[in-house]
């Protein structure tokens, strides 16, 4: 080995990892308002201007482009729940941020106003996903090793959380006292505070009062279409972006934005306070409370009514499921896919029922299935079930507590091992002379409370692990996909699928499985059979973020469902090629040729089409035939 090869108390090893290090050590800056109004400030400039200089000091790549939130509260955490905080986190599960990579802000409080319980989890967040903590104000960069070396930083870093958290504490209350002031004045004398933060959209400031804007017409339009035409909230949506009508923000009208109109009192001039007293007559009165009851009645009418798939007879009883696996069966786009017959109930389509309400849907094309029940049946009963999940209603269940245990174990054993430094911490710091009597009250209270935070922890932990044990000794996965197999193949058995009892309670039955059925197209007819925590492509990675592409292949039957003369073809000749990582083209080409080679389906009968309803509708067209014979 030559001298320039020799490094004193190091290895090659060491020393490539080192440089790995420095190379990909990224800066990414973090900068954050917490209202509009100061984002024209100095603010904003001021973090901005402080990050690059930072990054010189402490050696590292300065990224470009600012993560930058404007009017998001660290105190609430919306920073993190729908800010760019957040999207960075996420972006570094996905891999789209280099691991080793450090997060700069100018002052804790950018970071966390939260709790400190609830900052101590924001850090170690970060510590998880191979990320460290840069504070310019303190001239350093939090890794987790530092902090578990160096008492001096822990210590204030706790100091900066708890006086960041009171800070904004102390703000809140006296807002809410502002608010109780304001009240506590309307209610005495009568004076009202105008400012549009404290009105709803439909109104402006006049005068002396309250006066309705623009926007009040189209309120009153919604409460008419609801109360005196009966429509629906999407149909109220559709009819108001046909005639060109906006909402506050300028978008579009949709189901949500019209439901919350029309649950709002605020219409009738009631004002509710912080406290739940409502001032009635406080706004301006839109809507008077006749129509405004008319219209929530229409609506509750409508979502009490018996649900679609399902038809009832005169006297208002349930009559049969016409779909079979309702609430399973979903569009790729999210939307559930609803039956709709033909030739008066003799044929049953699936139909997506947002291309059916007019809304946006993935597919192009028209998403309608000509039901074939035994198929789908088939298809149902033939799947790999015992990879799926242990029991049928506790899968998901399982794979939840497993997850929780793993986060509970994890934060458990981090309290107790703060909670032994807090304590040498608070020990030490009485053994010493002429001690700080405000720093050894500190350490005491710390001490006790991370032993408090600790016990609560293991005593989650342990309810957790007695109930995931609990459903782990439920009957394994292989005994489900027997029992399913059985159970569906009683059912194809039944000599009458129509019976209104059985279909009824086969549906019940099927809902408990915890699966989902997504039609990713219907012509040819092509299905995923899944689990309803691990929906499709572009739903799965909002709801579970940390699961694997490779999970996801492990949890999902991706089948193609047809018939060759009387046969039910169930064929997963793509999905055996993902899982064999057969490339894009491969794929592409085997799917295109697979398509071709597949049969025109033809009408099946459905089973709830009765020989009653088959006498119905020979008599009518008959009684039709008569009629044209006549006329003609």
């Amino acid at each position: 080995m030559t001298a320039a090869s020799q490094h004193s108390g190091s290895t090659a090893q060491d020393r490539t990892k080192k440089s790995v290090e420095e190379v990909t050590r990224i800066g990414f800056s973090y900068e954050r308002v917490s209202t509009k109004s100061q984002v024209d400030g100095v603010g904003l400039k001021r973090q901005h201007d402080a990050f690059e200089p930072f990054c010189q000091r402490h050696g590292l790549i300065p990224n470009a482009d600012p993560i930058r939130d404007e009017g998001l509260s660290a105190f609430h955490g919306t920073h993190k729940s729908k800010g760019a905080l957040g999207a960075f986190i996420q972006a570094r599960r996905d891999d789209l941020i280099p691991a080793g990579s450090v997060l700069v802000v100018e002052e804790w409080d950018r970071f966390s106003r939260r709790t400190t319980s609830v900052s101590e989890r924001m850090l170690h967040e970060l510590w998880d996903l191979d990320l460290a903590l840069g504070i310019v104000s303190q001239d350093s960069i939090v890794t987790e090793e530092l902090y578990n070396e160096n008492i001096g930083l822990s210590v204030m870093l706790k100091v900066l959380q708890n006086e960041s958290n009171a800070e904004s504490s102390k703000k809140s209350r006296r807002i809410k006292n502002v608010w109780q002031e304001r009240r506590d004045s309307y209610l005495n004398s009568g004076k009202k505070f105008l400012s549009l933060s404290d009105a709803p959209k439909w109104l402006a400031i006049g005068e002396n009062d309250f006066v309705p804007a623009p926007l009040a017409e189209t309120i009153q339009l919604i409460f008419e279409l609801a109360a005196k035409q009966g429509l629906s909230s999407v149909q109220i949506a559709e009819e108001l972006n046909r005639r060109g009508l906006s909402t506050a923000t300028g978008g579009t009208w949709g189901n949500a934005n019209v439901c919350k109109v029309l649950r709002n009192d605020q219409v009738m001039g009631h004002k509710c306070w912080g406290d739940g007293i409502i001032s009635q007559g406080y706004y301006p009165v839109i809507v008077d409370a006749k129509t405004v009851e008319l219209a929530r009645e229409n609506v509750k009418r409508r979502y009490s009514a018996p649900a679609r798939g399902r038809t009832t007879r005169k006297n208002g009883e349930l009559g049969p499921c016409r779909n079979i696996f309702k609430g399973l069966t979903y569009c790729c786009c999210g939307a559930p896919m609803v039956d709709t017959s033909s030739h008066s109930g003799k044929y049953l389509d699936l139909v997506c029922s947002a291309q059916n309400d007019g809304r946006d849907c993935i597919v192009k094309s028209k998403q309608r299935w000509k039901v074939d029940e035994e198929l789908l049946l088939r298809a149902f009963m033939d799947r790999r079930w015992e990879r799926f999940f242990k029991n049928p209603g506790t899968g998901p269940r399982i794979r939840d507590l497993q997850d929780r245990l793993l986060e509970q174990e994890r934060l458990a054993g981090e309290l107790r091992t703060q909670a032994k430094a807090a304590e040498d911490n608070a020990s030490k710091a009485f053994t010493q002379t002429n001690a700080d009597k405000d720093l050894l009250v500190f350490y005491g209270e710390l001490a006790i409370k991370a032993k408090k935070q600790a016990n609560a922890a293991e005593d989650k932990t342990k309810q957790t692990r007695a109930e995931l044990e609990a459903f782990q000794a439920l009957p394994d996965g292989a005994d489900m996909k027997e029992q399913i197999r059985i159970k569906l193949e009683e059912f194809l058995s039944l000599p009458n699928r129509a019976d209104p009892e059985v279909r009824n309670k086969f549906n019940q039955w099927v809902q408990t499985l915890g699966a989902r059925i997504i039609f990713m197209n219907t012509n040819p007819v092509r299905v995923r059979i899944t689990l309803k925590d691990l929906p499709i492509d572009h739903w799965w990675r909002e709801i579970r973020p940390d699961v694997t592409d490779k999970q996801l292949l492990n949890s999902i039957d991706d089948v193609y469902l047809y018939r060759r003369g009387d046969d039910c073809v169930i064929d997963q000749t793509i999905q055996d090629l993902a899982e064999l990582r057969a490339t894009p083209q491969q794929i592409t080409e085997q799917r295109e040729k697979l398509e071709s080679s597949i049969p025109v389906p033809k009408r099946i009968k459905s089973p709830t089409f009765t020989a009653e309803e088959a006498g119905r509708l020979s008599a009518g067209a008959r009684a039709d035939a008569v009629d044209w014979a006549k006329t003609a």
